[in-house]
């Protein structure tokens, strides 16, 4: 049984769950969307950094995405020069374009016009509309009616609901890096790629420096980037493997610091860089591992050095894969 309540204009019962009185027609106005915003804690509340991959070339131009952390499908908004984000009240309210109300805003201190994210020529940029707890990108918090540049794959706050935003421009291509392999015994080297090469060796390689990019970025409290290749080949002469990668940077300057340093350690103790080493049980503090910390100080310097030592544990699964694989990194094009 639902129960009974009694109508606030005319006292008669009516059922509880009723949105209006059946005898004088009053409004309940407390089953209605909530008209204040709630406030909530002024505390960052960031999703796990967890690789979303958007593939930005599957997104028409002038489109955005909105990725909210565990929900299985992204909002995507097309064709809007003004997205309106917030959530419904009254009949008599502007509708938001994003209405984000079945995303718990209202007890996320969303308010009803919370935030507009606008783009004028290529930028997308986004302000906040004076709302009750304020909006943050990359949990800096955006000054009432300043505009803020947004940049694919930031951070946004509205209260307290987070979500990641998504979108194709000009500006959203990174620049390409070439990323040389060779074999670490020269008589295995392939004139030319095939499936069983890019699955055994060249995926798995790649896979690692995914994971170095993974940990880079939260080294340096960014959002989940997204790597992309432009194109594989192998130059017949050597046998070398180029890759042209997009998105993976520090990956790329961390893992050749790491190889420079482990080949030159293994000069001045006279044991091959090529020699195979034991994947199991490998820890943060064994020589592999602790060949990062100097390239991580130098990519964070102001990343204390207990944290760092919880990145090196997490390093170690990718270290492991790049000194177990058969390839091995060139520092330079042959």
């Amino acid at each position: 049984m639902n129960g009974t309540k009694v109508c606030s204009n005319c006292n008669k019962d009516i059922p509880n769950d009723a949105s209006f009185c059946s005898y004088c027609g009053t409004i309940q106005v407390g089953l209605l969307p909530p008209q204040t915003t709630t406030r909530v804690p002024d505390e960052p509340v960031l999703p796990p950094l967890r690789e979303q991959i958007v593939h930005l070339t599957e997104l028409y131009d002038d489109m955005l995405a909105i990725l909210i952390p565990d929900e299985a499908q992204p909002i995507l908004v097309r064709g809007e020069q003004k997205i309106v984000l917030g959530r419904s009240g009254f009949v008599t309210d502007p509708v938001p374009t994003v209405d984000l109300t079945p995303y718990n805003a209202a007890g996320l201190g969303v308010s009803r016009q919370h935030a507009v994210i606008s783009r004028p020529g290529d930028q997308y940029v986004i302000q906040d509309l004076g709302s009750t707890n304020g909006t943050w990108v990359n949990e800096v918090r955006l000054a009432k009616d300043k505009f803020h540049e947004l940049n694919s794959g930031d951070v946004v706050r509205l209260g307290q609901l987070t979500f990641y935003v998504y979108f194709k421009t000009a500006a959203a291509e990174s620049p390409v890096d070439t990323l040389w392999l060779k074999h670490k015994q020269p008589d295995t080297a392939v004139a030319r790629l095939t499936p069983a090469s890019l699955a055994q060796e060249v995926s798995p390689y790649l896979l690692a420096l995914a994971g170095f990019q993974t940990l880079c970025n939260e080294v340096l409290k960014r959002p989940p980037g997204v790597i992309s290749i432009d194109a594989i080949q192998v130059d017949v002469p050597t046998g070398q493997i180029s890759v042209r990668l997009r998105g993976a940077k520090e990956a790329l300057k961390l893992a050749r610091d790491f190889w420079g340093r482990r080949q030159r350690q293994a000069v001045l103790s006279t044991v091959p860089a090529t020699a195979p080493e034991p994947t199991n049980g490998l820890r943060a503090d064994t020589p592999d591992t602790q060949l990062l910390l100097p390239g991580l100080k130098e990519l964070a310097p102001d990343c204390a050095d207990d944290q760092l030592t919880v990145y090196l544990d997490r390093f170690r699964p990718h270290v492991a894969a790049l000194v177990s694989s058969s390839l091995q990194l060139e520092s330079r094009s042959p």
